[in-house]
Order: structure tokens, then C-alpha cells, then sequence
């Protein structure tokens, strides 16, 4: 279970620095902590609804894309709520 958590947050964090990189910006750590915090959200997430799966390398995958996916769509609320490009 541990390691499902574990895959779904790094997969947000890896979402989060893809997203800086791509965006040509200086690093900005306001930007990367809402990376963070998704991926403390998507690791919580994954732990309690992965709890009686088994450990498998399909489901440490899908963990991953998961909190690639979470990461992804925290953005898309914050730049429709504000209005503007992160």
C-alpha cells in the first residue's frame, strides 16, 4: 500500500517540475508547492482507496498516472479560476 502512495505522489511531483520545464519560466517555488500539495493529496488518496489491492507492477503504474492526472487537473482549476496562464 505504501508503495502505491508513494508512486501516485511521485507521479504528481514529476507532473509539477515536466510542467515548470515546459513553461521556459524561472523556478518559482509558489508554483511547485501547488505540485506539492497535490502530490500529498494523490499519495493520501492512492493509500486509502489502494488499501486491498496487491502491489503489483500494473498497479504501481496506474498510481503513478493517477497523480500525474491529479497534479494535471489541480492546474486546469487554478488557471480557469483565475483566469489567466500559470
Amino acid at each position: 500500500m505504501l508503495a502505491l502512495a508513494f508512486s501516485a505522489a511521485f507521479g504528481s511531483l514529476i507532473s509539477g517540475i515536466v510542467g515548470w520545464l515546459d513553461s521556459n519560466e524561472p523556478f518559482q517555488v509558489r508554483k511547485f508547492l501547488q505540485s506539492v500539495i497535490a502530490a500529498i493529496f494523490s499519495g493520501a488518496g492512492a493509500a486509502l482507496l489502494l488499501q486491498n489491492t496487491d502491489i503489483s507492477s500494473t498497479n504501481i503504474i496506474l498510481a503513478f498516472l493517477s497523480g500525474a492526472g491529479i497534479d494535471n487537473f489541480s492546474n486546469r482549476v487554478v488557471m480557469n479560476k483565475l483566469g489567466k496562464k500559470r
